[in-house]
């Protein structure tokens, strides 16, 4: 997933990265103290949801919900004190104007929240159990204004308002008692560097019984949006979100040219060798196989965003007339939102452990060099010599694999397969040397 959005986001980074930048690092999220009292606040919600749930659940379906929502809520608040989560004013701004305003409007949500900004680069969010809301990073830059960031929220109040989630998890303990035991077993297994874990596999079984799902999305699509309309937020912006996850939930290629290998491993301390880019044999694949699923544009992988669509277009014809959202321009405040949430992905990829498609990334922004100030190339060199320092530690410990997807011709755009090849062509103490150079 989150290496289909990346591939979409090298493309719509010239679209609002300027070069006015002038002093690019990643957010300083929150300090200890902080952290610390969003934790213990969270520990006070929990035991308020215990009394809560006892209300809706019967004893054996609390046995069922109680190791699950108890994972989710340890390993959120771990994730937390890590670090895996970002506390920025900004992002804070945007998430509490959005809330005054539609709680303000609509008297029936709970005014009461907590919200989460997730390191996740992909365009969603979620609403937990007890009014708690995770927002991924990635909606910060792939929505381009306020009405379509107020979109998002608006769909997840009313997933809350029309408590989804225990309904969801009602559905699973009926259908699958196993599904509990089975999900906190795999988020203990997996705890090396992937953040927010806990979230994934709380929204699996939130979300994962088909037609209560599709039921359910479609409920909150609608009440999302007279929530949306009843708090004045422009009715012809209310589909661009969707639009949008329907064009970045997308494998497109970058057609990152070859020639940025040399130019950018071309070095002084190691000249630049040819063998780094062969490829393995696919001469004898048949990509026709998979015309359906692979061509040289995009793969879809969420066709039911257009049934959605459709259904909201149905059931509120205004929205047949909205606009494109080619036609939307970010206000200066969101424009500036959108720049520091994008620089803030390499950060994320890196306390995710993708250190290969943050390598990716940063050759595709190199690539296009001319767009940027000498401040945001230095960046993007300067997360290269991270993100290879921990790839030579990786390849030294043989855990390499864990950070660098192997070629998969089924999947992947061939620019990308390229890419995989160089980055497994090379032998450990060229890696060490790539490291080194850009690290000074």
């Amino acid at each position: 997933m989150h290496k289909k959005i990346l591939i979409s986001l090298s493309l719509i980074l010239a679209s609002f990265c300027q070069t006015y930048a002038s002093d690019i690092s990643p957010l300083d999220t929150a300090n200890f103290a902080k952290r610390k009292t969003i934790v213990e606040n969270l520990k006070k919600r929990n035991k308020k949801l215990s009394k809560e749930l006892s209300k809706v659940y019967s004893v054996t379906e609390l046995n069922y919900i109680r190791p699950i929502y108890n994972e989710f809520d340890k390993d959120l608040r771990k994730d937390i004190q890590k670090g895996d989560y970002i506390f920025y004013s900004a992002f804070d701004s945007v998430i509490n104007d959005t809330h005054n305003k539609l709680t303000a409007h609509n008297p029936g949500l709970e005014k009461s929240c907590m919200y989460f900004v997730s390191r996740d680069i992909s365009l969603n969010a979620m609403s937990t159990v007890y009014n708690t809301f995770v927002i991924n990073l990635g909606s910060f830059y792939f929505l381009k204004n306020r009405d379509e960031f107020a979109t998002l929220i608006a769909h997840e109040h009313a997933h809350n308002y029309l408590k989804h989630q225990i309904a969801s998890l009602k559905n699973n303990y009926k259908m699958d008692r196993t599904d509990a035991k089975a999900s906190v077993s795999e988020i203990r297994k997996n705890r090396y560097g992937r953040g927010a874990r806990a979230v994934e596999e709380f929204k699996s079984l939130l979300y994962n019984k088909g037609k209560m799902n599709r039921q359910h999305e479609f409920e909150a699509d609608s009440l999302g949006y007279l929530l949306y309309k009843i708090s004045g937020y422009n009715p012809d912006l209310y589909l661009n979100s969707f639009r949008l996850m329907l064009e970045y939930d997308t494998i497109k290629t970058t057609d990152l040219d070859i020639s940025i290998y040399k130019k950018t491993f071309d070095l002084p301390e190691q000249a630049f060798k040819d063998e780094w880019l062969k490829q393995e044999d696919f001469s004898d694949y048949d990509y026709s196989k998979f015309k359906d699923k692979f061509d040289s544009d995009s793969i879809k992988s969420h066709p039911e965003l257009e049934e959605r669509i459709n259904n909201l277009k149905r059931l509120f014809p205004e929205l047949n007339t909205t606009n494109s959202t080619d036609s939307v321009v970010a206000d200066t405040f969101y424009r500036e939102i959108r720049q520091t949430a994008f620089y803030e992905v390499f950060q994320s990829l890196d306390i995710s452990e993708d250190y290969g498609f943050g390598v990716y990334l940063c050759l595709s922004e190199l690539a296009d060099s001319s767009l940027f100030s000498e401040s945001e190339v230095a960046y993007f060199k300067k997360w290269l010599g991270k993100y290879f320092t921990k790839i030579h530690k990786a390849r030294k410990e043989y855990t390499l694999n864990r950070h660098l997807d192997k070629v998969d011709p089924k999947e992947q755009p061939k620019d990308y397969q390229q890419f995989l090849n160089f980055m497994w062509n090379l032998k450990l103490p060229e890696i060490e040397v790539i490291a080194k150079h850009y690290s000074i």
